[in-house]
């Protein structure tokens, strides 16, 4: 059963794919033609007033290529998409540029059929709209078969959206499946159409159908959520089920299947209830229902057939069904194609050639695809975006000018890559089991998104560290558990950690009240090696370096008893160094410090407090400037400890460091960062000349003592503390002319502009 869904899944992205890479190397190629036309034709471009898709430049990250190869790490809120100079944009016709991400399958889905040709599976042709887009459905291949003559090729005319096809049932050259497929893509009409590929022997004699009931081929399902299932059929069968309604609206319906005896002439049931359609086929052996009774219980069904539509692509009509054994088989549809609706669309630029787009909420990591369209389709919705400038005279604006020939919109791709997220955390979950709720006091669940995550790293239980805060928010007295087992489901994205840490596995255990908070993905090690070892950076007295780790977390496991923590600690000669670690209950820990090579002793290694105990290291005074290695090991136990390292040692001894040459060097950053408190001082053993303007300066006006000076002579003088002096513009003065009159400022606001420039640079 299996390897007939992959067979027909391969048929389906073999044919997507195809398209494809077809579709994009047109598109490549157009945008390195308007290259060409842009360097040796730009007085052409210009001219032209009718809107050109330039570039498409998110707000964090790089502009968006044409070929689709562009990968953003970043979600944007913000996408700008640039026309050419002089398109005045209509503002009015803004929303013919439409977002689309393609869903949980990471593919965009295209208007599709595929059929075996009653070949009974022998070969599965499939045929793939070129573009996307709803407007795509609809478009169809009706068969025919004749005598064409010893060697001759199928013909083909196209009437509109329908391809006529006259298969050669010639009894020496039938037509084979590769005959149509080469047929039909070398067809230039039809290839704008859709694109044709096969799965299986591609030499197959496909003239056994017989035209006369052989229904048309119709293109459906583009960007709805879709399934394909055998059904467990003993022979060669693929049902194809596809939702009513595009976008996020089938994504979630289920068709759940079971069987019963329904009685001789019993037909298969369909019930209904919101998006679970339930059918129950007839395993009467007397009238067992077939492929086709399930297609058509469920195309006939009022309820079902307003949400999914079946119909079969490989296999026999015939095919017996109601014989198996179905208890709760479930069909789930999805990867539907889901519209994006920004937030905020309009036109942001004066000259009226860029339109952005905002987004109300966080772009979710998936494949996004930017149509701009260039025609107008009221039934879909669809409106081109067009120019105010009317350069053909029809009396509308132009609409967009796509850079590939016949092709009716300019279409961008993307990949939003944000790597895997936390979707959910469930602590102690509830299970309905026989006989009621039952709670798993020692679990936590934690549900992921749907990014693939590599088993062996999210069954790693140091990425999951659970801290109890203590209910307060410096992590000094906080404590580390690590879970004793994970266990991840690929398929539903989920890991369940299981704590169990009081000694007894036979037991359940029982986490206890607290306030957690659980860190996922980050983890210290390996830090049991000097290359892995925890970079501290440079210790000074003005900074500390304290951490909460876990001893026994190496070896993609919580209970290593043979794990050691590294910590690069850079410290100067002379200075000490004060290590300082508090245990949880039950550990027993011992420090060392390390010389540059990770071996060599500094100072005598401490361990005497015992299971639970505080240890503390005071170092003698440093033998060198540069590395030193703190390295922490348990003789009994594993767990959560605090790490507190300070040092005597000052970031400058002196104030010679008013030049880049005698800069004070804050040495190596690291995890402990760096905080230096200093302060502008005046440095009186520095003596400067005195300020120019003295009372007794040569040159100076002889008149008598103003008090804007107090210096006199010429002696070299102290420096004195940074003078602050306030002033403000009066409107009158408290001084009187001869005559008693006040003087009144007239100093204009533009000098006083002025006044203040000459105070800032004085």
């Amino acid at each position: 059963m299996t390897s007939r869904r992959i067979y027909g899944n391969r048929a389906k992205e073999t044919a997507k794919r195809y398209a494809e890479r077809l579709r994009r190397r047109a598109l490549h190629d157009a945008f390195r033609r308007d290259l060409r036309i842009e360097l040796l034709e730009s007085r052409q471009l210009l001219a032209i007033d009718t809107p050109a898709l330039l570039a498409i430049r998110p707000d964090d990250g790089e502009l968006i290529r044409a070929d689709g190869e562009t990968t953003l790490n970043v979600a944007p809120r913000e996408l700008r998409v640039l026309f050419n100079g002089g398109s005045n944009l209509d503002p009015a016709t803004v929303a013919g540029i439409q977002i689309t991400r393609s869903g949980t399958d990471r593919q965009f889905n295209h208007a599709e059929v595929a059929s075996d040709f009653g070949t009974n599976g022998n070969v599965l042709l499939h045929f793939v709209a070129r573009e996307f887009g709803l407007e795509q459905n609809g478009i169809s291949l009706s068969f025919a078969k004749q005598d064409l003559g010893n060697g001759a090729s199928p013909t083909i005319t196209l009437i509109g959206r329908r391809a006529n096809v006259t298969l050669n049932d010639n009894a020496t050259t039938p037509t084979t499946a590769q005959e149509l497929i080469a047929a039909l893509n070398s067809n230039e009409q039809v290839s704008r159409l859709f694109v044709a590929s096969l799965e299986g022997n591609p030499n197959q004699d496909i003239t056994g159908i017989s035209p006369t009931t052989f229904a048309p081929l119709v293109l459906s399902g583009a960007g709805a959520a879709q399934a394909h299932d055998d059904l467990g059929a003993v022979n060669p069968l693929r049902i194809r089920f596809t939702a009513k309604s595009p976008g996020i609206a089938g994504e979630n319906l289920t068709i759940r299947v079971t069987s019963r005896n329904r009685g001789v002439a019993g037909n298969p049931g369909v019930v209904v209830q919101g998006n679970l359609i339930t059918v129950d086929l007839n395993n009467n052996v007397a009238n067992r229902t077939t492929a086709q009774g399930l297609i058509n219980a469920i195309n006939g069904s009022p309820a079902a057939s307003t949400l999914v539509t079946a119909s079969l692509e490989t296999g026999s009509a015939s095919e017996i069904l109601g014989g198996l054994t179905f208890s709760n088989y479930r069909i789930a549809l999805g990867g539907a194609d889901i519209v994006v609706q920004p937030g905020f669309r309009a036109i942001d630029d004066a000259a009226g050639n860029q339109v952005v787009l905002r987004f109300a909420e966080n772009l979710p990591d998936d494949q996004y695809r930017v149509d701009v369209y260039a025609y107008d389709d009221a039934t879909r919705g669809i409106t081109a975006l067009r120019s105010l400038t009317d350069v053909d005279g029809d009396g509308v604006g132009d609409p967009l000018v796509p850079s590939v020939a016949n092709s009716n919109r300019e279409t961008v791709e993307f990949r939003l890559d944000l790597g895997a997220q936390v979707a959910a955390v469930v602590p102690q979950p509830v299970s309905r089991l026989v006989g009621g709720l039952t709670q798993a006091t020692d679990t936590i669940d934690v549900y992921f998104n749907g990014d693939t995550l590599d088993p062996t790293s999210a069954e790693n239980p140091t990425y999951y560290r659970l801290i109890d805060t203590r209910g307060t928010l410096t992590p000094s007295d906080d404590v580390v558990r690590l879970p004793q087992s994970v266990s991840y489901d690929t398929g539903t994205h989920t890991a369940r950690l299981v704590f169990d840490d009081d000694g007894n596995s036979g037991t359940p255990f029982v986490l206890p009240t607290a306030t957690y908070r659980l860190d996922i993905g980050q983890s210290d090690e390996p830090n049991d090696t000097i290359s892995g070892a925890v970079q501290v950076g440079q210790l000074f007295a003005t900074n500390s370096y304290q951490t909460v780790a876990y001893l026994g977390d190496s070896g993609g496991a919580s209970d290593n008893g043979a794990d050691v923590d590294l910590y690069r600690v850079d410290a100067t000669a002379g200075s000490t160094l004060a290590i300082v670690v508090s245990p949880q209950p039950g550990l027993d820990l011992g420090i060392r410090l390390l010389r540059d090579d990770g071996a060599t002793p500094v100072a005598l290694p401490v361990d005497a407090n015992g299971p639970g105990g505080v240890e503390t290291l005071n170092t003698p005074p440093l033998p060198y400037t540069g590395e030193y290695y703190v390295e922490i090991t348990g003789s009994a136990g594993v767990g959560s400890y605090a790490l507190n390292l300070t040092s005597n040692s000052l970031p400058s001894a002196s104030d010679t460091n008013s030049s880049f040459a005698s800069a004070t060097s804050l040495g190596v950053l690291g995890a402990a960062g760096q905080r230096v408190s200093a302060q502008i001082e005046p440095q009186t053993s520095l003596l400067l000349p005195q300020f120019p303007g003295g009372n007794d300066e040569p040159g100076h006006r002889e008149i008598g003592p103003d008090p804007h000076s107090d210096t006199e002579g010429i002696g070299a003088v102290a420096p004195n503390a940074i003078d602050v002096i306030e002033y403000h513009f009066a409107v009158e003065s408290t001084s009187t002319d001869p005559q008693g009159n006040p003087y009144v400022n007239l100093i204009t606001e533009e000098e006083k502009v002025l006044v203040r420039g000459i105070y800032e640079l004085y």
